[in-house]
């Protein structure tokens, strides 16, 4: 649903989807593929990726964390539950098929790429703004 929301917003800025679902794919016209199989030619100043990360296994989840990094240029917005954040959770709406993994584990991984501002967003190493120091988490 971000998607659309930058769609409408920004009607002249190339966006693309990639699910693994066809029917979302035929329904929002997005491509379908994986984050874990992730490759493409263009970078993209901006890359969404939520919950999505968390149901995949250690190994494909580090790959998709570094397919992210390969295909952003600029700013990434990552949405994981952790496991600092299961006691946060409803364990009646929350869906308990997500792997429990730290989030040591996550900036292990996001940190030899990017910056992490806050709010799920992450900018790309090196940065080409300032970032002050009381801004990076």
């Amino acid at each position: 649903m971000q998607l659309r929301a930058l769609q409408r917003l920004f009607p002249k800025a190339h966006t693309q989807g990639v699910e693994l679902s066809n029917y979302l794919c035929r329904k929002y016209g997005w491509s379908r593929g994986s984050v874990t199989t992730l490759a493409t030619e263009r970078d993209f100043d901006l890359v969404i990726c939520n919950d999505v990360v968390g149901y995949l296994n250690d190994v494909d989840c580090a790959q998709a964390l570094e397919n992210l990094a390969d295909t952003c240029s600029a700013a990434l917005f990552l949405g994981v539950l952790t496991s600092e954040d299961l006691e946060l959770c409803d364990p009646e709406r929350t869906d308990g098929s997500q792997i429990d993994r730290s989030l040591r584990w996550y900036r292990r991984r996001l940190d030899q790429h990017f910056v992490n501002v806050g709010g799920g967003l992450y900018l790309r190493k090196p940065l080409n703004v300032t970032v002050w120091s009381l801004d990076r988490l």
